[in-house]
């Protein structure tokens, strides 16, 4: 009797350990991937090293910021369409994206395209930075 008593103690003990064990690798891969997340929203690559690839892109009028990033994405213009999402919104362009043709390079980083896609020209932001 003595012995199965043990059995089942060790047994609750080991179970709760590999619990514990389980949980701190949640936590730490959890932790991992939002801090990879994270720095890739403000160090994201370009796909392809310049010059790149040119790439014709046709947003539709009523498109929405999926479709445009799943479009981009398949397109192999940008790496991750989640990623890119987050940054539009980030940085508030999401309903300042215009429908047109777009020629495009997978050598351009998420921030240039969302330049592009948005109509925003890098004088009119130099100009905004020096007031």
């Amino acid at each position: 009797m003595n012995t199965k008593r043990t059995f089942y103690h060790t047994a609750r003990v080991l179970i709760k350990i590999l619990l514990a064990i389980f949980v701190v690798f949640l936590v730490y891969k959890y932790c991992a991937d939002s801090y990879l997340f994270g720095y890739r929203v403000f160090n994201e690559e370009p796909v392809a090293n310049p010059p790149g690839k040119e790439i014709q892109v046709e947003i539709k009028p009523g498109m929405s910021l999926k479709d445009i990033t799943a479009k981009l994405e398949k397109e192999n213009v940008i790496r991750d369409s989640a990623l890119f999402m987050f940054q539009v919104r980030l940085h508030r362009y999401e309903n300042k994206l215009k429908s047109g043709t777009y020629t495009l390079t997978n050598s351009m980083t998420n921030k240039e395209i969302m330049k592009i896609l948005t109509g925003i020209v890098e004088e009119t932001l130099d100009e905004e930075i020096k007031r």
